[in-house]
């Protein structure tokens, strides 16, 4: 008698092995054999998943090979090839085994592959120090003054900073509503130093700022709000002036000024900290910049090209221009001795400038600029209370005089809004070069300029004289 063949086969169900053809249906499983057909939704053609592990792997290099291949070389691209037809097909049988499923691997497959495209354009340090880290934005600081303009005297141990905002605000004032110089009654030097008007049209663009000076109504509010969001969209949220009280007569001053100057690529942020010496005291502050013990050289090839020496003298006598996606603004940080004021400290570094040709950030040669990021609300208290002497107006005066000035340097770049309410009210209703290589390090009070390259003066400017304002480490 002929001995019956045992074939052995596998349950298209759950991959359970059979041996014997005789049974309809699987004693693992409990499903009818010949009922495969019926749950092809569970199982995909062997052609459709040849198609898929194609389009992953294509979806893969479609998305990462821009960014990566400039740092591997092109070498590598077959074993990338080859990594992720590999990590397809482990995923695939993994998923197979544990959930008796094909499709569930192409879940997991297609899902990671977004999440590694992800976390490749957004590593999860970048998105932890936006969305999760404590701000480190400084809204208090007793050892930083606001000034109006720019030839505030620089004292010791003192932050300065000016923004043109108040200035822009003042002229509004000063052409259309007194038409003249603001006179007060106690004549201070802030207001005569404002009615000077050094601020030329070429300081600043028109499109950087909004001014307005008129009666305080809801037209006047209105007008704000409608400029501000052509102008500025949500980047202006927030800085507009309220409506005017009920039954009161003022008059309202408003400025706001908005510059965001993005680098074309981002510095490196500093694993070790910038100790920053003012006075006898050294901080350990966060830095950005080109960190020469890295081994990424094309990368620091492109970001010197960011990166132009306006002067060198030695480590402490210095002036860098940083370029930024606008064409028209550059960033200056310079690392002087002060002058007296902060006009003259920048006209110090302009005429150093000039005198010396400027060079290239050379290999070997480090940047660390300290990171800088505050919202500070200073009033101007030497004009509040003023009475205004001016013809026609002497039952007016100051109610008000207020500056907000919100800035950030880092290594995506520089943000500065400044939003300025300067309030008028009737008295009776209300009240030289070293051997290479060369270290550029702002471990020492330093000077931040932002101005229109074609500009006669910076429309922001700060003397960084103390450590109260720089992220700490």
């Amino acid at each position: 008698m002929r001995r019956k063949e045992i074939v052995i086969i596998q349950c298209p169900h759950c991959g359970a092995e059979i041996t014997t053809i005789d049974l309809a249906r699987c004693e693992a499983c409990g499903k009818d054999l010949d009922a495969a057909s019926d749950d092809a939704a569970s199982e995909l053609p062997a052609t459709r998943r040849f198609t898929l592990a194609k389009a992953a792997v294509l979806l893969l290099l479609i998305i990462l090979l821009p960014s990566v291949l400039p740092g591997i070389g092109l070498f590598l691209l077959p074993i990338i090839v080859l990594v992720a037809i590999l990590v397809y097909k482990v995923t695939l049988r993994a998923s197979y085994l544990v959930f008796k499923n094909r499709m569930v691997g192409n879940y997991f497959i297609g899902g990671g592959v977004c999440l590694f495209a992800f976390f490749a354009y957004y590593p999860p340090s970048d998105l932890y120090e936006r969305y999760l880290q404590p701000s480190t934005c400084i809204t208090n600081a007793p050892n930083t003054a606001i000034v109006a303009h720019m030839e505030e005297a620089i004292k010791p141990g003192r932050n300065l900073i000016y923004c043109t905002s108040f200035q822009k605000a003042w002229n509004r004032l000063h052409d259309d509503i007194i038409k003249g110089d603001v006179l007060l009654a106690s004549q201070p030097a802030t207001a005569q130093q404002l009615n000077k008007q050094l601020l030329h049209p070429e300081d600043l663009s028109k499109d950087a700022f909004v001014a307005e000076a008129a009666p305080w109504t809801p037209e006047l509010v209105a007008r704000i709000k409608r400029e501000l969001q052509e102008k500025f969209g949500d980047e202006a949220s927030g800085y507009s002036i309220p409506d005017p009280p009920a039954g009161r007569q003022r008059i309202m001053a408003y400025a706001f000024l908005y510059k965001h100057l993005e680098f074309p690529i981002k510095f490196e942020r500093l694993e070790h900290p910038v100790e920053f010496c003012a006075g006898n005291t050294e901080t350990p502050v966060k830095a950005f910049g080109v960190d020469v013990a890295s081994s990424n050289e094309e990368l620091h090839q492109k970001l010197r090209g960011q990166v132009s020496v306006l002067y060198y003298r030695n480590e402490d006598q210095f002036a860098l221009s940083l370029t930024s996606k606008s064409a028209d603004d550059e960033i200056i940080l310079a690392k002087i001795a002060p002058g007296t004021d902060l006009l003259q400290t920048y006209r110090s570094v302009m005429m150093n400038a000039k005198k010396a040709h400027p060079t290239a950030l050379e290999d070997g040669e480090p940047l660390q600029v300290p990171k800088l990021d505050f919202d500070l609300t200073h009033h101007f208290r030497e004009l509040e209370k003023q009475e205004i002497l001016n013809e026609g107006w002497k039952s007016w005066y100051f109610e008000t005089a207020e500056q907000q000035i919100k800035f950030k340097l880092d290594e995506t770049g520089a943000i500065v809004k400044s939003r300025v309410k300067i309030g008028l009210a009737m008295k009776e209703e209300a009240p030289a070069p070293v051997q290479v290589p060369r270290r550029f390090i702002f471990d020492k009070p330093f000077l931040i300029c932002l101005k229109q390259k074609n500009g006669h003066v910076p429309y922001f400017s700060m003397w960084v004289n103390n450590a109260e304002l720089l992220v700490k480490q």
